[in-house]
């Protein structure tokens, strides 16, 4: 998902009392700057002549937790489709999602729901479903996009090391064109995250083999700063 995939923007997820009571609240959010917007090894941003540049991104999220492994969520972010600006342009991603999430034994797992929108460019839109498990500090992920043979797996490894969080990936975007040629991409990801005085700092190293003359960016390292509520 975008949401999850815009590298340590998003994963905030600090507790909310309500009346100053310790009960959570079934409500957060969360908002992020970067340097740049970066999913699964492809930057975001376009500049006219359709070359992928670097820009700022600002994103921000609200999800609902139902309290018995059932959430939703909403989550959107600035992007730039050939340079575009506006929002009649197709210059926002807006994110639907839901999801159940449970465990067993020592293994959890998460199946969900995502619907990519981009008003004003109806034709990028797409939805994906998707399998997460987890044991320990280790995690595989499936997504599955509807009406394609485009899909993406990811395997990864996260642990906290003297309060920093540390997290490794690696992820196989497998895209079929109209003719059933492969034009996906291999990722690596290296990412650290710290919080600080109620901010979240974090930082990561992407690196992918896509190979397309209007990608300039193979080598990535995204700066953000976020907060949840």
């Amino acid at each position: 998902m975008k949401k999850i995939s815009l590298i340590i923007l998003s994963i905030l997820s600090l507790t909310v009392f309500a009346n100053g009571n310790e009960e959570t609240s079934a409500i957060s959010a969360n908002v992020a700057i970067a340097n740049d917007y970066v999913w699964r090894g492809l930057g975001q941003h376009q500049n006219s002549a359709g070359t992928t540049v670097k820009k700022t991104t600002v994103s921000g999220g609200l999800d609902y937790d139902l309290s018995n492994g059932f959430a939703v969520g909403v989550w959107g972010s600035n992007i730039s489709v050939n340079g575009n600006a506006t929002e009649s342009d197709g210059s926002i991603e807006m994110d639907l999602y839901g999801s159940y999430s449970n465990e067993y034994k020592d293994v959890g797992y998460e199946v969900g729901y995502i619907s990519y929108q981009y008003p004003g460019r109806s034709d990028l839109n797409f939805k994906e479903s998707y399998l997460s498990l987890s044991y320990k500090e280790f995690g595989l992920s499936h997504y599955l996009q509807e009406d394609s043979n485009t899909n993406y797996t990811e395997v990864s490894y996260a642990k906290t090391f003297e309060g920093i969080d540390t997290s490794i990936s690696y992820g196989d975007y497998n895209v079929k064109d109209d003719a059933g040629q492969d034009t996906g991409n291999k990722v690596w990801t290296l990412g650290l995250a710290k919080e600080f005085n109620g901010l979240e700092y974090s930082v990561s190293l992407i690196k992918t083999n896509f190979d397309d003359s209007a990608t300039d960016n193979k080598e990535s390292v995204v700066f953000s700063i976020g907060k949840s509520f």
